[in-house]
């Protein structure tokens, strides 16, 4: 479990906490407004995808390979296809891009 942590240490300034309070707040009305407006976030998220459909280099379970991101399955696991044919579904930490 990652250790707990605050703007403060890791900036080193202080905040004001209701002005912060009511920017986070603005931008998740935002969201529920799209969302409710139809946006796909999941076609918003893979618009952004690093590396979507073009092949690459990583290393799974230890193993160096070459394979091109194809998707994200509904858990949010990485779904990628490697050179050899294999198709992959990948976990947070479960994959490292090189």
């Amino acid at each position: 479990m990652p250790n707990p942590t605050s703007l403060s240490l890791l900036t080193g300034r202080l905040y004001e906490l209701e002005p912060l309070l009511v920017r986070l707040l603005d931008c998740i009305e935002k969201r529920y407004d799209d969302l409710r407006a139809g946006l796909d976030p999941e076609a918003e998220y893979l618009e952004r995808l690093m590396n979507l459909g073009v092949p690459a280099r990583y290393i799974y379970k230890e193993e160096t390979l070459e394979a091109t991101i194809t998707g994200v399955d509904p858990h949010g696991r990485l779904l990628l296809t490697a050179s050899d044919g294999r198709y992959l579904s990948c976990g947070m930490k479960e994959i490292v891009f090189l």
